[in-house]
Formats: C-alpha cells, sequence, structure tokens
C-alpha cells in the first residue's frame, strides 16, 4: 500500500495529466526480453514441502478466528507464482521459504477479510498474517534445493 499522495503531489499529477506528452516513458525491456523472463520465471522448481506449506499458509487464512472470509485457491496460485518471481530476481531455479515470506503480506493482504473489517486496517492484517507466518511450521531449506 502506497498511502493517499500529500496535496501538492496530487496538484502535480493532475497538471501532469493534463499533458500526456511530459510524460517519458523508456522502454527497459523489449518483448522478447519479457517473454524470456517470464518463461524463465514458469521453469523455477518448487518442492512439494513449499507447495505444502504453500497450501498451509492459505488454510489458515480460513480458520483465524479473526479472518471472516480467507483466501481461496486463487492465492495459492499467486504465491507460488510470485514466489517463483522471487527467486528468480534473487537469481535462483528453486524457490525456498523466504522467497513465500517476501512476497506473503502483499499478496494475502487484500484476499482475507477480517471480523473487525469495518475498522480494518493494514496494521491489523499484517500482525494477523505474521501470526500465520510464525505459527506455521516452515520447511527446511536444503529439502527445497532443486534435485
Amino acid at each position: 500500500s502506497l498511502g493517499y499522495p500529500d496535496s501538492e503531489s496530487e496538484i502535480e499529477m493532475l497538471k501532469r495529466k493534463q499533458n500526456l506528452d511530459a510524460y517519458q516513458i523508456h522502454q527497459v525491456v523489449d518483448s522478447q526480453e519479457m517473454l524470456e523472463m517470464c518463461h524463465a520465471v514458469d521453469q523455477i522448481y518448487v518442492h512439494d514441502d513449499i507447495i505444502s506449506y504453500i497450501v498451509s499458509l492459505v488454510h489458515a487464512t480460513r480458520h483465524h478466528p479473526k479472518i471472516i472470509q480467507g483466501a481461496s485457491p486463487r492465492a495459492s496460485i499467486c504465491l507460488i507464482q510470485m514466489a517463483k518471481a522471487a527467486a528468480y530476481l534473487h537469481d535462483r531455479d528453486y524457490i525456498i521459504p523466504e522467497d513465500v515470506h517476501e512476497i506473503f503480506f502483499e499478496v494475502m493482504g487484500h484476499r482475507i477479510h477480517t471480523s473487525n473489517s469495518k475498522q480494518s486496517n493494514r496494521e491489523e492484517t499484517d500482525a494477523i498474517l505474521s501470526e500465520i507466518l510464525q505459527s506455521n511450521h516452515q520447511p527446511s531449506l536444503e529439502k527445497n534445493e532443486k534435485k
């Protein structure tokens, strides 16, 4: 969550929006490079223990007393895909638990509804997600390296 811009930044954003020529967008990768990166991410190895770990984390959101609506199976899919991307960015061809932790809050934060949803805030959601991470046994690193 980026929060809201201050008034001056929001005014500047609106002014720039009126003149689209003011935006200077520079290409950093071409379409072929993007496809190659996507293919490389798809090839990242995911050990069965990591898959089980991700499922246990998502299931924990469905049974936590402060969560009235837990994450769906799509959250599990997203966690694996984002963890693969994290592993890729760390120059690894396999996922480790830290890759899951690195993206867990961003992937899960908007996918759960707390029992106090009218007064829910990011700190409350993060506290619940931290509790879920801490209460689920993390697989050991050496078992998850690509064999």
